[in-house]
């Protein structure tokens, strides 16, 4: 009878959670987190190529190669949306969601698979309540429209198949790599973290000559790389009578993925420092699996993918800290995967049979001895330690949710579409007013993105000139957003005296050009 209480009250916790947990993914969808730069160009193109049959932007009322907008595999989705719901943003922000349930029901049956259910359940309290920074959260990162989640979700996705071709059925090895091109086609910033992870294991059952193992990951890690170049030429192949080629930037390395910059390197170790959950998971995960014992070899497919998950997390922190440019969201990806050793160091602690002090020798003291002999301090230990760590998140969310919300970007939107001549023509590099707007505007070329981060990460220390005339299109009406705005490239052109402010939504200023 108490056992039977004790399942219909896990149940009920679990329906709980679930239904929690959709509440808080879609309430408020179109305006948690502000619509914003990223996601603009991204629903540009599945409006446009819904709307249209083009896959591109429209630049001054004609066709526009694409440039910005997240992969195929993540536009055809939000495209995809668009064709069934209708256009907006609600509808494209919506696949971000499907593929954050999808991405957290895989995780939690890799770390049951890997580890235990204790370590599945404590794997998404790490997930859900200790991220500090909003970029860091599964739940705000998937609602906007943003390739990580459904890169997430593929990725691991593929470590289930892959995990079930060496312990079940090697068929399963087919999975793995689809699934694998998939998330590495879907961003591209992935692809050195998950050789990382594919190499390591290769490494050392090569070591130890475990050619049952060194086999089939030397099979996947090929087939994948051959998947995912046939995925980019069918891609290229499918989109070529809808679009027009794409002219690229260029610089983008020295400002996003190689930053030496001495000051940039101190940001990025100072917002490491929020990671420390994690990195101690991890070198606690890398002790356990390589160190604790003379390493013999694997001992089975769960150790695999143990030392898998371990070195697509551990290289995508040590590139992040060392190399990056240090903006928090690039740190999402081990954030996420890596809550599994955060919930495995969480497990240990809850566990009478490990310890980390001898208690008795801190202090011989009734209290202490009541801790040692009642209360277990270890699990208390870790039981403050996610205490610490969700207080700040939940307030963090509470800000999102009750002061965050904004919809200026549609009011902004609503105004021009509204207010201005159907033949004004507007200057914006805000994305997300481009992708609301029904009049002709006009943005600068890509490779202006490469420049303005380039000035924003030296910043005062070395001008940084950057090289575009936004009264080149004779724009009637100016707009300019929050991330435009700590871009500042549109400050010389309005000190100038060419427009006057009109208008303002919160974040977004509306001028006219003064003639």
């Amino acid at each position: 009878m108490l056992a039977h209480y004790s399942s219909f009250l896990r149940r009920l916790g679990t329906i709980g959670f679930v239904v929690l947990l959709i509440f808080a993914s879609t309430v408020r969808l179109e305006s948690v987190p502000a619509l914003w730069w990223d996601e603009g160009w991204t629903l540009s193109v599945a409006r446009h190529w819904v709307e249209n049959g083009f896959y591109g932007r429209l630049l001054m009322g004609s066709y526009s190669p694409p440039g910005l907008e997240a992969h195929f595999t993540v536009t055809g989705w939000v495209a995809l949306s668009f064709w069934f719901l209708g256009v907006g943003i609600w509808q494209g922000r919506l696949v971000g969601v499907l593929f954050f349930f999808g991405a957290i029901a895989i995780f939690y049956l890799l770390a049951v698979w890997l580890y235990d259910r204790r370590v599945g359940n404590l794997t998404m309290v790490a997930l859900l309540c200790m991220p500090m920074f909003p970029q860091w959260h599964p739940v705000l990162m998937a609602r906007q429209v943003l390739g990580e989640n459904p890169m997430l979700f593929a990725l691991l996705s593929g470590c289930c198949c892959f995990y079930l071709a060496l312990s079940r059925n090697i068929y399963f090895m087919w999975l793995a790599v689809i699934c694998w091109a998939i998330g590495l086609s879907t961003k591209a910033q992935a692809f050195p973290f998950w050789t990382a992870s594919m190499l390591l294991p290769l490494a050392l059952t090569l070591y130890s000559r475990q050619w049952k193992y060194a086999y089939p990951i030397s099979l996947g890690f090929i087939l994948t790389l051959l998947t995912t170049r046939s995925i980019s030429l069918a891609q290229k192949l499918i989109l070529a009578p809808h679009t027009l080629p794409s002219s690229g930037v260029t610089g983008i390395y020295d400002v996003l993925v190689f930053v030496p910059d001495l000051d940039v390197r101190l940001r990025a170790l100072h917002v490491a420092l929020f990671l420390s959950p994690t990195i101690i998971g991890v070198v606690y995960a890398f002790r356990e699996s390589l160190i604790a014992d003379k390493y013999s070899g694997f001992k089975n497919a769960v150790e695999v993918g143990r030392v898998m998950l371990l070195g697509f997390v551990g290289s995508w922190l040590t590139w992040y800290i060392f190399s990056s440019n240090g903006h928090p969201r690039y740190a999402f990806p081990p954030s996420f995967v890596g809550s599994i050793f955060v919930g495995k160091l969480l497990s240990d602690l809850m566990d009478k049979e490990f310890k980390v002090f001898s208690w008795r020798k801190v202090a011989l003291s009734p209290a202490v001895e009541f801790l040692n002999q009642h209360l277990h301090p270890e699990r208390l230990l870790a039981m403050l330690l996610i205490g610490f760590w969700a207080i700040p998140t939940t307030r963090m969310l509470h800000q999102a949710y009750f002061f965050g919300a904004d919809r200026s970007a549609v009011k902004a939107a609503n105004f021009m579409n509204t207010q201005t001549p159907h033949d004004a023509v507007i200057e914006t590099y805000d994305s997300e007013i481009q992708f609301l707007l029904n009049r002709r505007y006009h943005f600068p070329p890509d490779q202006i993105i490469v420049d303005l981060i380039r000035r924003a990460i030296v910043g005062p220390k070395q001008k940084v000139p950057i090289e575009y005339d936004p009264l080149l299109a004779n724009p009637d009406y100016l707009v300019v957003g929050e991330f435009i705005k700590g871009l500042r490239l549109y400050d010389p052109v309005i000190r100038t005296g060419a427009f006057r402010l009109v208008k303002s939504f919160n974040e977004y200023d509306i001028y006219q050009r003064s003639r």
